[in-house]
């Protein structure tokens, strides 16, 4: 057994001080709850047989403590433990209730004092175990930060001194980042009211990504927006005006509104962008605003659109062809040229292509042309067209840098892509009834037979999408006939990635009135190559993968 504080170079104290020293310094540049738990678990790290640390932090309004990890952890299992209730008996919250320190000496002893969630939990390797509560300056309980140490280790008393002391300056940074976020959240607000999407068309999945460079407002000139129309036609729309600050979003808000009434109204691209166009005439600030506007229209299988000034959609098709779209095209908002504005153009949109609108943020740099920024994007999309919308999205920022320091301008973009099935591609959206979990079920086998996928894989695969599926009617919307599960689904000869995402406020977390659930989550891990979990306010979004699935040739 090998002492936590074991005798090194400077001694045992110096090395602790040092390790404190480094740790306040990191925490003072951490901005979220997740870089306060990536930046202690780096620190502890350095300590002989680190395990993992998780940091807790109470979410009041519902009684749990948000988990937020720095450890080795499989997904499948960093998710059941992702929300715990205050009420489960835990070494954090156990802190929480209590305001002191919970050391644990053993993976056994864990077993033995809390056996509700850590019953039948793998602890191979797992040591000691320490929880210690984090207080506000006021007294305020603000959670419980966790360390987890190898099996090997003895923790003893100068490592507790050592724990307190971390927990101590963690403490400090957490009230901090909530200083912060109490701030932001007006900001938040504000974007939220401004860009939510509310489409619930069974005929498309729509996604959207905003990012600003305005660190204090969140929101800027630039704009997205989604209509679906009671005739089952989808408008999108993405513009951007002129200047930044709360003067543009105060003239993007005006302009977005007009747009989105507009497009209920009548099904042309083209009046929407004249009634904008007048319009703009009687807004400040709207006077060169670009914008893009498209409408899917799922019984001609095809998108219309017009674009005032802005960059060209794209559309990728279900054979990974990229299309730039450079029809419809006419001047900025406010222009008058004495002449009239084109017609719209037209494309083909069969099931499974996918439209992008985006802001000129995302494609132009200082130092390099228009035109290659645009390859650039036709080459992301065209990379990461198998993802579902969401991630699609994601990745497409993150090749671009869009949130790194070298953003110099804000950023929208929104992505459309049509329900339907082809030998390569499922996309099915369906509302959240139980018996649509059967349903979906036999649409997935019916395609996966038709993409070709080995009979004795179709099984582990059937068997994990229905899991996930189950878990989205239920948990996500609450059986809630009027709520929509989306189920995305790929095969090209690097296998299949499929996701199944629910728009509810539900988070995976150990359920308060079973622990025994929330361990779907395990099962699907190991009938799956790969998992990954996304959570945000617009619902969870489950990715499963499976290698070498489709035969070659």
């Amino acid at each position: 057994m090998t002492d936590l504080l074991a005798p090194r170079a400077g001694g045992e104290d110096v090395w602790a001080t040092d390790a404190v020293v480094e740790l306040t310094a990191r925490l003072n540049g951490a901005r979220t709850a997740q870089e306060i738990a990536d930046a202690v678990g780096d620190v502890v790290r350095s300590a002989a047989g680190w395990f993992g640390v998780v940091l807790g932090l109470v979410d009041p309004m519902e009684a749990v403590l948000q988990q937020y990890w720095c450890a080795p952890l499989r997904d499948s299992v960093s998710a059941r433990f992702m929300r715990v209730p205050l009420t489960l008996d835990t070494p954090q919250t156990r802190a929480v209730r209590t305001c002191t320190p919970v050391f644990i000496a053993s993976a056994a002893e864990l077993q033995a004092e809390f056996p509700g969630p850590f019953r039948k939990m793998s602890t191979e390797g797992l040591g000691p175990v320490t929880a210690l509560p984090l207080a506000a300056s006021n007294g305020r309980v603000l959670g419980a930060l966790a360390f987890m140490w190898s099996e090997k280790i003895d923790v003893g008393s100068a490592g507790r001194s050592f724990s307190e002391a971390v927990a101590e300056v963690t403490a400090q940074a957490v009230d901090r980042v909530h200083a912060a976020a109490r701030e932001l959240s007006l900001a938040e607000s504000l974007q939220s009211a401004f860009l939510t999407l509310a489409v619930r068309s069974k005929e498309v999945v729509v996604a959207a990504e905003y990012r600003s460079t305005d660190s204090a407002l969140k929101i800027g000139g630039d704009w997205y927006d989604a209509i679906e129309r009671p005739d089952g036609r989808v408008f999108v729309t993405v513009g951007d005006t002129v200047g930044s600050g709360l003067g543009a979003a105060a003239t993007m808000g005006r302009l977005r509104s007009a747009s989105g009434v507009t497009a209920l109204q009548t099904s042309d691209p083209a009046r929407v962008l004249q009634y904008l166009d007048e319009y703009a005439e009687h807004v400040p600030g709207a006077t060169m605003a670009t914008v893009a506007i498209a409408v899917y229209e799922p019984a001609r299988h095809r998108v219309r659109y017009v674009v005032g000034g802005h960059p060209p959609p794209m559309v990728v098709r279900p054979n990974g062809r990229v299309d730039v779209l450079w029809g419809g095209r006419s001047w900025p908002l406010g222009v008058d040229l004495g002449r009239n504005r084109p017609p719209p153009a037209s494309a083909a949109f069969p099931p499974g292509s996918t439209l992008l609108l985006y802001t000129d943020g995302l494609v132009e740099r200082r130092d390099e042309d228009l035109d290659h920024g645009l390859r650039r994007l036709a080459s992301c999309v065209q990379r990461h067209r198998a993802l579902p919308v969401p991630l699609l999205l994601q990745a497409v920022l993150r090749d671009f840098g869009i949130d790194d320091e070298r953003m110099h301008d804000d950023t929208a973009l929104i992505a459309l892509r049509a329900a339907g099935s082809n030998i390569d591609q499922i996309v099915d959206v369906f509302p959240a009834r139980r018996d649509e979990v059967s349903a979906a079920r036999h649409r997935v086998v019916a395609w996966l037979e038709r993409a070709g996928v080995a009979a004795g894989r179709v099984a582990d695969v059937v068997v994990a999408l229905n899991e996930v599926i189950a878990n989205a009617v239920e948990h996500g919307a609450g059986f809630d006939a009027d709520a929509l599960v989306t189920l995305e689904a790929s095969v090209s000869d690097r296998g299949l990635i499929a996701s199944v995402s629910d728009r509810g406020t539900w988070r995976p977390g150990v359920e308060q009135d079973n622990p025994e659930r929330g361990r779907g989550f395990v099962l699907v891990e190991e009938l799956s190559d790969d998992l990954h979990i996304d959570t945000g306010p617009l619902g969870t979004t489950v990715t499963l993968s499976w290698h070498d699935l489709v035969p070659i040739g």
